[in-house]
């Protein structure tokens, strides 16, 4: 029912969100198909070997397991505003979730403030930045700085949107990002044969 009115525009009355399911999609596909699917798999081989391919898939099937079960949560205990916008994510579902109603606030005020601190002191997207970086350098001879002030422009205008504007750059970026992956992984494979 969700992805069959994905790439529908216009919304009923009794329907809610800010985005649509299919900009809803291609946000958190955004967060999970990315730097960590080339940069990481090629780290994990080149340190671990040929080995690591198993051990990637082991813990694959705990982070798709974990991803369902965050998905299902943060669904299940967002928050509606006034006006309608929608708040929703690990800090909402563990205040809400757990039946210890001051335990859970405190564990959801921990998640949000650890959460910022590692948005904002580099694991947010520190190694997607330097792996763009690193390639434009080596590739093209492009300084690491101006590098640094296109991305950090490219990402602030998106972002000072609200997530109208982040669902629309994704409903139209990440499509065209699965495709060239798909085609990159197709073509290594084929030249492998």
């Amino acid at each position: 029912m969700i992805m069959r009115g994905a790439l529908r525009r216009d919304k009923s009355e009794e329907e809610m969100g800010d985005i649509s399911p299919f900009q809803a999609l291609s946000t958190a596909l955004a967060a999970t198909i990315g730097n960590a699917n080339i940069a990481g798999v090629a780290t994990a081989i080149y340190w671990g070997g040929p080995g690591a391919l198993v051990w990637m898939w082991v813990s694959a099937l705990f982070g798709m397991s974990s991803k369902y079960a965050e998905a299902l949560l943060g669904v299940r205990y967002r928050r509606v505003a006034e006006d309608g916008t929608m708040a929703g994510g690990p800090m909402y579902f563990i205040e809400d979730g757990l039946s210890n109603k001051r335990l859970g606030r405190t564990l959801g005020m921990a998640y949000a403030i650890g959460g910022s601190f590692v948005c904002l002191f580099g694991a947010g997207n520190m190694a997607q930045s330097n792996s763009l970086a690193l390639s434009l350098n080596s590739q093209f001879h492009i300084p690491f700085w101006l590098t640094g002030i296109i991305v950090t422009g490219l990402a602030g205008f998106v972002v000072i949107g609200g997530i109208k504007r982040i669902g629309a750059v994704a409903e139209k970026l990440v499509p065209t990002m699965v495709a060239f992956y798909v085609m990159g992984a197709l073509f290594v494979i084929t030249l492998q044969l």
